[in-house]
């Protein structure tokens, strides 16, 4: 049975001060400001010399579920503060005057989060059936009773600890945050060397000055972690997206291209006309390179940061057409989505810097299509950022890992036993099914959410005039990969269907376009 190491903190009056990078309010709070809320307690509690071995086993663990009660900004109010200017004090003294410190105060604004109903918060990580992780989360369970702060020091919190089974980290009914991918004004979480970045940070701190030595030496900044997006188990709002029709440079209406061989040529023409607009525009080459082009780039905060934090996806959008008879239709490609897995901030960027450039074909560099504005009541953009409880796949999802491990396909050609051809079919699809499963998570779908969904698939796809799955092109670091088409109904907790907002592209060549699915009706 799956065990979880539970964290929980009360807070003693229903505000948080904490605040994210930029000053922006933090909510919840932060699995970093955990981890520096127990280092802070073993200090206090065990001395300076406190063992650090379950706190490096903390930071090596993947980042923890939150459960939070909602919150909104407070009312601000204001403070006064101590306005750190004793040298003018010292100065008056020197002169024989009367200076008093009392008076060197500054008003402070203070803008607050206000939890609404329970004042809890906890975080759950999932716990190894290991006896050394059972030891490290006894130790921080016990640490967690020493915590008396949880973001300023006046949020003051009363915090506890236990190992809990997977049914009780279920039956907690506060809002979940989950993690999703790294992204710039994400929560902080701590990853291997954090530990040893604080004990640092301490050091210098407890020597930023002294008598012997006179100028401030001012302590680094704490550079040792990731910003990861945390996602609202229920959130539905909707992503940034820029639509664009695909025009014919002979100005004879628009620019039509087949689905199966044009979608991921499409996406990597878009890839370098937004490249070059962005050079235009004067972004640095890194930019560049990490958002428009989607390349890696190692040198963010705390180690490697994936391009997919602010990374630009590029969906072209085959047109769905009803027929006469009844149904609809999946048609050719003649418009282009642009928006983000991440970020999504620099999304609307692309409104106004692809308007009228033009799509050229590799190798060739021969005018393709030029970019011209889709408005946003446009009915097959529609159907890809409308709100649907059913979805279907228009172009396939290509699965983010190979389902055959351990060769069952040829186990099951080489058997004429019913009973193991059927083990090995039921292992098949249950790995299809959590692989299908962990494409939709990747793609910022809440795990309940990915876990509660009615899905099948299929290498038919589910629309008429659909392509099969193996006709379509896709890069060619993705061909090794399945391509299934996959239809999906969203369902809440109690199993009733729900609906929730476009665009959804999942699996491997989500920022290609492949895995594109549209509302289903």
């Amino acid at each position: 049975m799956t065990e979880y190491l539970c964290l929980a903190f009360r807070f003693l009056s229903p505000l948080f001060h904490g605040r994210k990078d930029g000053g922006v309010r933090e909510w919840p709070p932060s699995p970093l400001r955990v981890m520096q809320a127990l280092v802070a307690a073993a200090a206090r509690t065990e001395g300076r010399s406190f063992a650090t071995a379950a706190f490096e086993w903390l930071e090596r663990q993947p980042p923890p579920w939150v459960f939070a009660p909602s919150a909104t900004a407070a009312a601000g109010y204001r403070l006064s503060v101590p306005n750190n200017a004793m040298d003018l004090v010292a100065q008056a003294w020197v002169r024989g005057g009367d200076g008093k410190p009392g008076e060197q105060r500054a008003m402070k604004t203070v803008r607050p989060m206000r939890l609404m109903g329970s004042e809890v918060v906890r975080f759950a990580w999932v716990l190894d059936r290991d006896p050394v992780a059972r030891a490290h989360a006894e130790r921080l369970c016990a640490l967690a009773e020493s915590v008396v702060a949880l973001g300023w020091g006046l949020d003051l919190v009363v915090g506890s600890g236990l190992v809990l089974p997977a049914a009780a980290i279920e039956a907690i009914r506060e809002h979940r945050w989950v993690p999703g991918e790294e992204a710039a004004g994400g929560l902080r979480v701590p990853i291997p060397g954090t530990t040893a970045a604080l004990e640092r940070r301490h050091r210098a701190w407890l020597v930023r000055t002294s008598l012997e030595d006179e100028p401030y030496r001012p302590p680094p900044a704490l550079t040792v972690f990731r910003m990861i997006r945390y996602i609202a188990a229920e959130d539905d709002s909707p992503r940034a997206t820029t639509a664009l029709r695909l025009m014919d440079p002979s100005g004879d209406g628009m620019r039509a291209f087949d689905c199966e061989r044009w979608t991921s040529v499409v996406a990597g023409m878009m890839r370098h006309v937004a490249s070059s607009a962005a050079e235009a525009c004067g972004w640095p080459d890194r930019e560049v390179a990490a958002i428009a082009l989607g390349h890696g780039d190692s040198r963010g905060a705390g180690g490697h940061v994936p391009a997919s934090s602010k990374r630009l996806a590029y969906l072209p959008l085959p047109t769905i057409e009803g027929r006469p008879g009844g149904g609809a239709h999946v048609g050719q490609v003649r418009r282009v989505l642009v928006t983000s897995f991440g970020d999504g901030a620099v999304v609307p960027w692309a409104a106004g810097a692809l308007v009228g450039r033009t799509l050229t074909s590799e190798g060739e560099w021969r005018p393709v299509a030029v970019l011209a504005p889709c408005v946003s009541s446009d009915p097959v953009v529609g159907r890809y950022i409308g709100r649907y409880d059913t979805w279907a796949t228009v172009t396939p999802i290509v699965l983010p890992g190979y389902e055959d491990r351990g060769g069952l396909r040829k186990k099951l050609a080489k058997t004429k036993d019913s009973a193991t051809q059927k083990r090995l079919l039921l292992r098949l699809e249950a790995r299809t099914e959590q692989l299908v499963r962990k494409a939709l998570e990747q793609a910022g779908v809440a795990h309940e959410l990915a876990t509660r969904a009615d899905i099948e698939w299929s290498g038919i796809c589910f629309w008429a005039g659909g392509g099969r799955a193996s006709d379509f092109r896709v890069p060619s670091h993705l061909d090794g990969y399945s391509r299934l088409h996959v239809r999906l109904r969203w369902r809440d907790e109690d199993g009733n269907p729900i609906q929730r907002t476009g665009p959804l592209c999942a699996g491997s060549g989500r920022f290609y376009g492949i895995g594109l699915f549209a509302g289903f009706s």
